[in-house]
């Protein structure tokens, strides 16, 4: 699973790609922690463009960042999800916790 994190502007864009589930996300939870820990960033972006699948695991991994970025004072929005990933989020009604935007590229 590649993590790519980068300072874009304003905000601190989290590419995720590949599958997300049980294997991985323990070693996400790390590093997504660690740089909103460590970020100037006015809002952390999760980039799901990439993401090819994700299970209930992701959701929790996904909705537990929210919690870390909300403590950090710091909004977290979800972008990009695949067509694929969009319909989990939306069968597990993620809506009414997450915040989705479309991105501008840098």
């Amino acid at each position: 699973m590649p993590l790519k994190i980068e300072k874009q502007r304003e905000d601190l864009v989290c590419f995720i790609t590949g599958e997300l589930d049980h294997h991985n996300t323990l070693t996400l939870r790390r590093e997504l922690d660690f740089a909103i820990a460590n970020t100037t960033a006015c809002r952390v972006v999760l980039d799901l463009s990439g993401t090819e699948f994700c299970d209930s695991s992701a959701l929790g991994l996904i909705l537990g960042r929210v919690r870390v970025a909300k403590a950090a004072g710091i909004p977290l929005f979800v972008s990009s999800p695949s067509a694929r990933v969009r319909k989990i989020l939306d069968l597990c009604g993620a809506e009414k916790f997450l915040r989705f935007i479309e991105r501008e590229e840098a």
